[in-house]
């Protein structure tokens, strides 16, 4: 096992991390993606370009792993290699037959409604503004640490999304008098120095709901609760995909121009638990 990653293994992962960013895929998953491959390079025996199938799969079998977790590395492990043959930079894809592990369908879980209640009444005001912009504009930990307060009007929000798939979602009431008076750059409050602001967006919530209220929440499950009411309200579920930023982006203007009204029509329906109505 190599103690420190090898300089030509570094130089490969470097080249890979220039291609995934011009490709354009999302700063998460590149970040995880360069941790996992910087690892895998000081775990195998003869490191990450000398790599066999077998030496691949044992790693991968490692402490128990969950199939979730498995599929996961895999993938962008596959990435590696098909880039490194395909670019020329390596001879061998050890990946090919590395299994693609099934994964049971996640079942939504919505933030308990008396639980976010407390929250975006008691919450510390950045703690309360993250959660507002969760389950009342339907944001990702990634979109709420991106948002700007320029892409903030009374009427819309312009959501940076996952995989370069923008989006503009209806702004709440709750959203707007919260955000309206806020001075121009990023909304979040995130410290300058922070370099993956999404991870600490996640992680200090969660750390924050733990402290204060003694529950285990993440912020994901605010968007989750957005999702069920909007879809109780509206009733159609091809709109809830598109205000969560799922829906293909491939329709006619008719079609878009019917789901925009309906959009407005389902953020309208969601139930204010402030605490504090909407002054």
């Amino acid at each position: 096992m190599a103690a420190t990653i090898d300089r030509q293994a570094a130089r490969h992962i470097h080249n890979h991390l220039t291609w995934c960013r011009v490709a354009g895929l999302a700063t998460r998953t590149r970040i995880d993606r360069a941790k996992l491959l910087r690892r895998l390079d000081r775990d195998l025996p003869h490191g990450l370009l000398h790599a066999c199938e077998d030496e691949l799969l044992d790693w991968l079998a490692r402490h128990g792993r969950t199939n979730q977790t498995i599929r996961t590395y895999a993938n962008h492990i596959r990435g590696f290699y098909r880039w490194g043959v395909a670019a020329h930079q390596l001879t061998i894809d050890p990946s090919t037959r590395l299994p693609r592990p099934r994964v049971p369908a996640r079942a939504p879980r919505p933030a308990p409604e008396d639980l976010l209640a407390r929250i975006l009444v008691e919450a510390l005001p950045r703690y309360q503004l993250w959660a507002l912009l969760a389950c009342y504009a339907g944001l990702r930990c990634a979109e709420v640490a991106g948002l700007q307060r320029r892409d903030c009007t009374p009427t819309e929000i312009y959501v940076r999304g996952k995989g370069g798939r923008d989006r503009v979602v209806p702004m709440h009431p709750r959203v707007w008098i919260a955000v309206r008076d806020l001075p121009d750059g990023q909304i979040a409050g995130i410290p300058p120095a922070v370099a993956d602001r999404a991870a600490y967006v996640s992680r200090m919530f969660r750390t924050h709901v733990h402290n204060r209220f003694g529950a285990r929440l993440g912020l994901h499950a605010l968007r989750h609760w957005y999702a069920t009411a909007a879809l109780r309200g509206c009733g159609n579920l091809r709109t809830v995909q598109e205000l969560l930023g799922h829906a293909s982006p491939e329709t006619t203007a008719v079609y878009t121009k019917n789901v925009s009204a309906e959009r407005v029509a389902a953020v309208a329906t969601l139930p204010d638990l402030s605490m504090e109505g909407t002054r």
